[in-house]
């Protein structure tokens, strides 16, 4: 993007989409966050900047990043159709 106008578009068969939680150890995260820069997108990229690997796992499509009053909403809809509604 560039002034707001967007200039391309990457080759989406390339790209992953990341859940959270990401899951690491608490030592590897704190050592990782010691040596940041703060440019990092995300917790992979600052663990890979301290030289750890970072593998993909396959992930479920209802693991909801709650963000907003609407995915609270979308939350408690998928916990009662599963059953798990308190």
């Amino acid at each position: 993007m560039r002034g707001g106008v967007i200039v391309g578009h990457p080759d989406r068969s390339l790209l992953w989409a990341a859940q959270t939680p990401q899951v690491v150890l608490r030592q590897a995260w704190l050592d990782a966050a010691a040596m940041s820069d703060d440019d990092e997108t995300d917790d992979a990229a600052m663990l890979s900047r301290l030289g750890l690997e970072c593998a993909v796992v396959e992930g479920s499509h209802d693991n909801l990043k709650v963000t907003r009053p609407l995915d609270l909403d979308i939350a408690a809809r998928l916990l009662a159709a599963r059953g798990d509604a308190p």
